[in-house]
């Protein structure tokens, strides 16, 4: 004798009859029949992006834009103006006597571009159900913890939302 299986209503799989929830995505709803229009990432793996994991794929992506957008904007204002003394300071703190600004503005320049790479990257993990994109959004949040105060807040979310177990799973269940 066959055993009875149903199917649950949110991500297509076949449980059994006696199964109280999803095995895969821990749904309580079920149907008898198949779904005919179950998603291509949930036939081939069972699990469902959670919508949270592409928020912060988009998160990264638009921070990240911004952040050039700083980073250039403040790498031409150190090229380009004294800033109030900000030469001779910097030349004197650094023990420097070339144009230290505009080292200063090319460092900054080159870090936002750097950022934008890691962020590019971080996304396409994420989007992708990478575990290392899962490690690299929790050591990004760590390093968010320093950056106040909209950091420190984006740090929090980042670490407790990929720490959670069904955030896990999703990406558990990549390679």
């Amino acid at each position: 004798m066959s055993e009875q299986i149903k199917y649950c209503k949110a991500c297509g799989y076949a449980n059994l009859l006696e199964a109280p929830s999803c095995k895969l995505c821990k749904s309580t709803e079920f149907a008898s029949e198949p779904l005919e229009k179950i998603s291509l990432h949930a036939a081939k793996s069972g699990v469902e992006r959670p919508i949270g994991v592409t928020i912060m794929a988009v998160a990264q992506l638009v921070v990240s834009a911004l952040e050039v957008f700083l980073f250039g904007t403040f790498s031409t204002l150190f090229s380009t103006l004294d800033l109030g003394g900000t030469n001779a300071l910097l030349s004197s703190v650094l023990g420097s006597t070339t144009s230290t600004t505009n080292d200063m503005g090319a460092l900054l320049l080159l870090f936002g571009g750097l950022s934008l790479v890691f962020s590019l990257v971080i996304a396409f993990g994420l989007l992708m159900g990478k575990r290392w994109g899962r490690s690299a959004m929790i050591f990004n949040g760590l390093f968010d913890l320093f950056l106040p105060p909209v950091g420190t807040v984006f740090g929090i979310i980042s670490i407790v939302y990929f720490m959670r177990s069904n955030v896990s799973d999703y990406f558990n269940d990549k390679n």
